[in-house]
């Protein structure tokens, strides 16, 4: 069921409005019957290759938001407001019994759409930054007991999905199956996760700073009790 946005209401209920239509459409009806699973869905509109909606006026059909937004349907080179109301549509044929919906944050000088479901964001584009659509939506809805309840998971799955060098990604990697697996580890490796991550905490704020500190703690005392040595964590949040 595609369920009220979780924000920008007066926008994306017409973009809604339009999923819910394109459900009950044959073409789409066909085409949803593709697909196995709402993840094949997913995986296939971030094959797509996107188009930025630049605003003109002639590059429609558009829907009254502030400003404009294009949305066509089925279109080859979809920008996310697109995409996403390409996923509630076809997702709600093949689904429709789970509840979905949508909402909009601003991403650096821009904004991006995207779907949500079981409370979880729905990834349609693989440029933008993970942790950015996944904070942004914990600002919409906050859930500061379950984001303390597993820490140390988040830290690492926020840092395995930050934006970094190649050479960081794999120091982060390497320090991530250490920690995982309670083996010996590079403290390059460590000091570069708990950098990088401590920069992306600070994407949910004040609950990512908390959700941090605790974290790079329970990384500490599990690394020291394999007799691994001392683990030096220097916080610079406040």
């Amino acid at each position: 069921m595609i369920n009220t946005p979780l924000n920008d209401t007066k926008c994306l209920s017409m973009l809604h409005d339009h999923a819910r239509a394109d459900s009950q459409h044959p073409v789409m009806v066909e085409l949803a019957h593709v697909f196995r699973s709402r993840q094949e869905i997913a995986a296939f509109l971030r094959t797509r290759p996107r188009r930025l909606d630049r605003g003109d006026p002639g590059d429609g059909p558009r829907i009254p938001c502030r400003p404009s937004q294009r949305l066509r349907r089925l279109p080859r080179d979809p920008n996310c407001v697109e995409s996403t109301r390409m996923y509630l549509g076809l997702a709600e044929v093949i689904s429709p019994e789970i509840i979905r919906t949508s909402m909009t944050i601003r991403v650096g000088a821009g904004y991006h759409t995207f779907p949500v479901e079981h409370g979880k964001p729905v990834i349609l584009d693989p440029v933008v930054p993970r942790n950015a659509i996944r904070a942004g939506l914990y600002h919409c809805a906050p859930d500061q007991a379950g984001l303390l309840a597993g820490p140390t998971r988040w830290l690492l799955s926020i840092a395995r999905h930050a934006t970094c060098s190649p050479c960081d990604a794999v120091r982060i990697g390497q320090a991530i199956r250490a920690v995982r697996a309670g083996s010996r580890y590079d403290a390059k490796n460590i000091a570069t996760l708990f950098a990088v991550a401590e920069a992306e905490a600070r994407l949910w704020g004040p609950d990512g700073i908390a959700a941090f500190r605790q974290a790079a703690t329970e990384i500490r005392y599990r690394l020291q009790r394999f007799d691994l040595g001392p683990v030096s964590t220097h916080f610079t949040i406040l």
